[in-house]
């Protein structure tokens, strides 16, 4: 990969992580909802603390995405948190 095409691509990846922290921290319904999507899309299952808030939200949407995700990080630590 050349150097400034891994440069553009560094300076993506970083961009995506700021928004990502974004949602996490959202008021919105919406966005947490994103966020929690997000989380199981990335599929890397030591971020599973970052989806632990989303499964107590109060809204069921946040919530359903949220348990989607935690299907798709197959984190044990999450199992206490699906089976209560």
């Amino acid at each position: 990969m050349p150097r400034t095409e891994f440069k553009s691509t560094l300076a993506a990846l970083l961009e995506a992580a700021d928004e990502l922290k974004k949602l996490l921290s959202a008021e919105g319904p919406v966005q947490r909802e994103l966020a929690a999507s997000i989380l199981g899309e990335l599929r890397t299952p030591t971020f599973y603390s970052k989806l632990l808030r989303f499964l107590d939200d109060p809204n069921p949407s946040v919530r359903r995405a949220a348990m989607i995700s935690a299907g798709a990080l197959k984190s044990p630590e999450l199992v206490p948190f699906l089976v209560r």
